[in-house]
């Protein structure tokens, strides 16, 4: 079982969302701060993420624009405070 998950903090600083499923609990969540933004990701037991993020992680497989996550907790820093993606 495979999800997308596609933030876009445009207008907001920061927001969170939790998805209960089947399988366990998607939990998705972003921070933005002067030096950047930080997301978090929970992927349940038994699924994938495709997380639609510019990181260059040789530990990730890609997938077009996106890396394929398996199951677990996740943070990543982008250190670009303007961009959004």
């Amino acid at each position: 079982k495979r999800f997308a998950v596609r933030p876009q903090p445009v207008c907001f600083n920061e927001a969170a969302i939790t998805i209960p499923t089947i399988k366990g609990t998607i939990a998705s969540s972003f921070r933005k701060t002067d030096k950047g933004t930080t997301y978090r990701l929970t992927v349940p037991e038994g699924t994938e993420a495709m997380l639609y993020l510019p990181i260059d992680d040789s530990r990730y497989e890609r997938v077009g624009d996106a890396v394929l996550l398996p199951a677990g907790d996740y943070k990543f820093k982008i250190n670009e405070p303007n961009k959004t993606y």
